[in-house]
């Protein structure tokens, strides 16, 4: 993949695009993208994984952000991320 398409998947991807979607945009085979992505560690992967943590990245900001201004929904999220990261780490 050229550097140019890598960047268009990591677009793509920070929407959450799905690898079924970016592939037809790109004029990919679809079962080709799910492979490599399945296979992980490789650039398309990278890309992928860099794209949805932008947006994810973003969106953890903006709830502790609220968090820390005293929602309490957004406490309760935040705190929700932090148990699920810690039992991630644990694997």
């Amino acid at each position: 993949m050229t550097e140019e398409e890598l960047k268009t998947v990591e677009d793509f991807a920070e929407l959450h695009f799905s690898i079924e979607q970016i592939a037809i945009f790109l004029g990919k085979e679809v079962s080709e993208l799910k492979l490599l992505f399945r296979k992980k560690g490789n650039n398309f992967y990278n890309s992928v994984m860099r794209g949805r943590l932008k947006s994810e990245f973003a969106l953890r900001k903006t709830v502790l952000q609220d968090a820390k201004n005293g929602s309490s929904p957004a406490q309760a999220q935040f705190l929700s991320i932090i148990k699920n990261t810690r039992l991630e780490d644990l694997k």
